[in-house]
């Protein structure tokens, strides 16, 4: 591509021109694109000199009565492609920097304070309600780091052994009104739980003779995952 261009047109301005002129030549453009070709061509030699031989090809190609339009060849590409590529390391934006984790740290503090006062209110009151409920979880959820639970009858004991005891892990699905009434039936009061891996201990009221029948019930019980009597 003849790099004959008048000082007063810009590189990138030459480069989108240029790659409207086969369109321009073929008579495809918009009237808006049109009149911008014509207008870069007053100013422009080289652009000028493109459009005269893209004509000539053109009238080559209609007397030989061959119907096809015109598409640039690889060099023609190749000279396009450049120009653009040299455009954009050029650009102010390839040479920007990097914003370091500090810069960006303060540009964000920078949004929030220009932000308005009710989107402030809303930001602060958020963070702080995360908070709260970060540190309402670290001292209520038990640690489990220092047990080590094989299975749901290594529970420790209770201390009152009058009564059976029983321990027992229910459902997820089950409900309070659920657990209430499976307790009445059997004659049981929870006592503990539930544990670390969700296990109860309830106990029964009824004596050793009822023990073995109220068991079953609660295994049978579709709410029930696992029942074992603590020895």
């Amino acid at each position: 591509m003849d790099k004959s261009i008048q000082p007063e047109i810009s590189e990138e301005m030459h480069v989108q021109i240029f790659t409207l002129l086969p369109p321009y030549v073929n008579g495809t453009l918009t009237d808006a694109e049109c009149q911008r070709v014509k207008k870069h061509l007053i100013r422009c030699i080289a652009c000028k000199q493109e459009v005269e031989t893209l004509q000539k090809l053109e009238a080559a190609i209609q007397h030989q009565g061959i119907k096809t339009d015109w598409q640039p060849g690889p060099v023609h590409l190749q000279s396009i492609f450049n120009k653009i590529d040299a455009i954009e390391q050029t650009s102010p934006q390839a040479n920007e920097k990097p914003v370091s984790i500090w810069q960006a740290v303060r540009n964000g503090l920078g949004v929030f304070i220009n932000a308005p006062a009710a989107l402030r209110w809303m930001v602060a009151s958020q963070s702080a309600l995360v908070v709260i409920l970060s540190v309402v979880v670290v001292i209520l959820v038990p640690n489990t780091s220092t047990i080590n639970f094989q299975t749901y009858s290594s529970e420790i004991a209770p201390t009152n052994t009058n009564n059976p005891h029983v321990r027992i892990v229910f459902s997820e699905t089950m409900q309070l009104s659920e657990l209430s009434s499976l307790l009445i039936g059997v004659s049981a009061t929870l006592v503990e739980g539930p544990s670390p891996r969700g296990v109860f201990t309830i106990r029964l009221d009824s004596n050793h003779a009822d023990l073995a029948k109220t068991l079953g019930t609660l295994r049978e019980n579709k709410y029930v995952d696992f029942a074992e009597v603590v020895d």
